[in-house]
């Protein structure tokens, strides 16, 4: 099967699955170096819900991104630059900088750990980061970040589920606290 096929397919697939059109960018070259410009197409002030049962949440977005489920099976949350890096890594290009990232995806708890002490496992240096309590719209957990880091990370748990919600964002680049927050705030639990 076509390298390229190969690598198309499912991004076509999950597209037409959550009813997306697919603009095909032009073809990358083999080598050509994929990167932000800088020049970011900003966020729709149409929104859309997308239901994610698989974590019992809903989760309100910009018309102009898109969702992509990963075979581990969390769930990206694509800004229009983000896709087209993406496509540019599919379509033959070689990943450089300008990959931000927003992730779901559901772990299941640690029953030796209390929620502070499993999303402080999660951290390379725990000490190093600030956790702290986050309640809103019905998630309850806890955040991790450190100003001037590329990530902030938020685990808690979701009424009615078993299971925990960990939410991740992240760039090779510094991100703010803001970017975690106002996620959270567009995520609502199911029930």
């Amino acid at each position: 099967m076509n390298t390229k096929f190969r690598y198309l397919l499912p991004c076509l697939v999950v597209s037409l699955l959550v009813g997306f059109p697919v603009p095909f960018s032009a073809q990358a070259q083999p080598g050509q170096v994929c990167e932000s410009d800088g020049d970011f197409e900003p966020p729709s002030d149409i929104t859309r819900v997308v239901e994610l049962s698989q974590f019992d949440i809903s989760v309100t977005i910009p018309e102009n991104y898109r969702i992509m489920e990963r075979q581990d099976g969390s769930v990206q949350i694509l800004h229009p630059d983000t896709f087209e890096w993406i496509q540019c890594v599919q379509n033959g290009g070689i990943g450089a900088s300008g990959y931000y990232q927003e992730t779901l995806q559901s772990i299941a708890p640690v029953a030796t750990m209390t929620l502070r002490e499993q999303i402080a496992s999660m951290l390379y240096d725990p000490d190093a980061i600030a956790i702290t309590a986050y309640e809103q719209n019905g998630l309850d957990g806890y955040i991790a970040y450190n100003q001037g880091d590329y990530s902030a990370l938020f685990l808690g748990t979701i009424p009615g589920s078993d299971q925990l919600l960990r939410v991740l964002v992240a760039c090779d680049c510094e991100i703010n606290l803001e970017s975690l927050t106002e996620l959270l705030a567009e995520i609502r639990p199911l029930q």
